[in-house]
């Protein structure tokens, strides 16, 4: 580059609840300063993936679009931190230490263990969960948990990448 840092954003969606009108916005910037939001990470990463295979930003919001629906498929409710734990270790060939998620996508360690349990076997209320995640313990360090999708969750992300490379 030439020093200077440059900043892109991308509109890649709007949604009404009540009375406000919501507009999720990406910025990027030259510096590449890590994303702390978590809707910012969702949507830089699906961006990334989109640009790669030259899709303009219209097809790319669309995309983006079609993969939350995918997501509120599963649950109506489901927030932005569970979808990025989920792809947070759909992204990793190998499982994840919870730590290690947690660092990545700058959320405690108890968020992420909760958002594991929504969509591992059961939730914190002894709920069934939507079993698209499996925690356990790490044979090196018991202490530890480590993270890995379930064959549900393969399957699962094998559905997004097929709305995103559609």
């Amino acid at each position: 580059m030439n020093g200077r840092k440059t900043t892109r954003l991308f509109i890649v969606g709007t949604g009404v609840v009540g009375s406000c009108l919501f507009v999720w916005v990406l910025c990027e910037s030259s510096s590449h300063q890590p994303l702390k939001n978590i809707n910012q990470i969702i949507v830089m990463e699906t961006i990334i993936k989109l640009e790669e295979t030259k899709i303009n930003h219209h097809q790319a919001a669309s995309s983006l679009l079609k993969t939350v629906e995918r997501f509120r498929e599963i649950d109506g409710e489901m927030q932005a931190q569970a979808m990025a734990v989920l792809l947070k270790v759909a992204k990793s060939p190998l499982p994840l230490k919870m730590h290690d998620i947690a660092v990545e996508l700058g959320l405690s360690q108890s968020t992420i263990s909760r958002n594991v349990a929504y969509l591992g076997d059961w939730n914190r209320r002894k709920e069934a969960g939507h079993k698209l995640l499996e925690a356990y313990e790490d044979p090196a360090e018991r202490r530890r948990k480590l993270v890995r999708l379930t064959a549900k969750g393969k399957r699962f992300v094998k559905s997004l990448n097929e709305i995103i490379y559609s």
